[in-house]
């Protein structure tokens, strides 16, 4: 038996059409990924750049003082600004050689010239208007309540955040992880090619491979057995290398829980190669034709998933859930989404039970099917 599995592991892993639809385009395609948008995902690139200012003292009173203070403080503490002091004969010709983004001029009050509108137009009003209304603020206060003057600048002095951000875990979430989850799901997806190449061969009306097996005295379901294993061998090595890329050349981060994810990849390789065989054992139709249903389905199932907009799963859970409970591709993928982020292992087990059903519904079916076969010549 050991020495069959090995003339099966020998033979699939030979087959170069497999080799490239479940390996060579998975890597490709996480390549695609990562430079489109893979480097959203370090958290580094996604602070804006300073916005360039030229700043035009007009007068120097005690609220210019103020307003250069707060400057001082968004350029040196936060990195909002970028601050040039200077006369407003040159500001212009910053401004006109788009050196600077807006000129604020600074006397009693504050006022900002722009010569076109953007993010960093939108950022340098939102300094002027939040100054002004702080400036604004006080007055009125001095007016009506001068006694209050003091703490109401103590407390616009000071920069009170009402948001905490918190995390499940150590790993930092990414808009972009939910594709390379689901690239995952589709190469386990795509193990069924080797599924659907392991149904033909043991069909005798199909291959002539399967003909010499039918008459040969060795049990089907021992042949059977070793094809699986030398399937799933492939499959999870594919998976393993696949792992290896995406983490020591892309550092996409699968969190802590390493065997797990491993096992969610092999569980999901498992349902592949299960599927492939049962179509395969289910139809009595071309090769080609049967390879052509795999390839919609999973594309199918990979779409759900998020593997083309990552949004896809959100939209069904909000408008058909089931088709979220059902699909294989998102167990697989937001299997690992749960493993990286969360603590709470309830969904990841759900998951895991409802892919393992797939996998003895597959392969029961798969075994009933291709024992019933008989043959009047071979």
């Amino acid at each position: 038996m050991f020495k069959h599995y090995l003339y099966s592991l020998k033979d699939f892993s030979m087959n170069k059409s497999l080799t490239f639809w479940s390996l060579l385009f998975p890597l490709l395609l996480a390549t695609m990924f990562y430079m489109s948008f893979g480097h959203l995902a370090d958290g580094n690139n996604n602070t804006l750049d300073p916005v360039k200012t030229a700043v035009v003292i007009v007068e120097e009173t005690e609220a210019t003082s103020h307003f250069q203070e707060m400057l001082s403080s968004l350029e040196d503490e936060h990195n909002i600004l970028m601050v040039t002091e200077t006369d407003f004969e040159t500001a212009k010709k910053l401004l006109q050689d788009n050196e600077v983004e807006g000129i604020l001029q600074v006397s009693d009050t504050v006022t900002l010239t722009v010569s076109k509108s953007g993010i960093n137009q939108t950022i340098l009003k939102s300094v002027t208007d939040g100054y002004l209304h702080r400036m604004a603020l006080i007055e009125k206060t001095a007016q009506t309540n001068p006694e209050k003057i003091q703490d109401i600048i103590t407390a616009l002095s000071e920069d009170v955040s009402y948001l905490k951000e918190i995390t499940f875990s150590d790993s930092s979430a990414t808009g972009t992880a939910q594709y390379f989850y689901a690239l995952i799901a589709m190469t386990c997806l795509y193990g069924s090619f080797f599924g659907l190449t392991l149904g033909t061969r043991l069909q005798a009306n199909l291959s002539a491979l399967a003909m010499r097996r039918s008459v040969a005295p060795i049990r089907k379901m021992q042949i059977f057995i070793c094809d699986f294993l030398a399937v799933f061998t492939i499959n999870a090595i594919i998976l393993l290398l696949l792992f290896a890329y995406l983490i020591f050349a892309f550092k996409i981060d699968f969190g802590n829980h390493v065997f797990l994810m491993l096992l969610t990849a092999f569980m999901g390789s498992l349902f592949g190669t299960s599927l492939g065989t049962f179509i395969a054992a289910s139809s009595t139709k071309t090769f080609d034709f049967k390879i052509g249903i795999l390839l919609g389905v999973s594309m199918v199932f990979s779409f759900l998933a998020g593997l083309m907009l990552n949004q896809m799963p959100q939209i069904i859970e909000k408008n058909v859930p089931i088709i979220n409970r059902l699909n294989p591709a998102l167990l697989i993928s937001n299997s690992f989404y749960c493993l990286t982020f969360y603590d709470n292992y309830q969904i990841y087990i759900r998951n895991m039970v409802t892919l393992a059903i797939y996998v003895v519904l597959f392969c029961t079916a798969s075994i009933l099917l291709l024992r019933r076969k008989k043959y009047a010549s071979l």
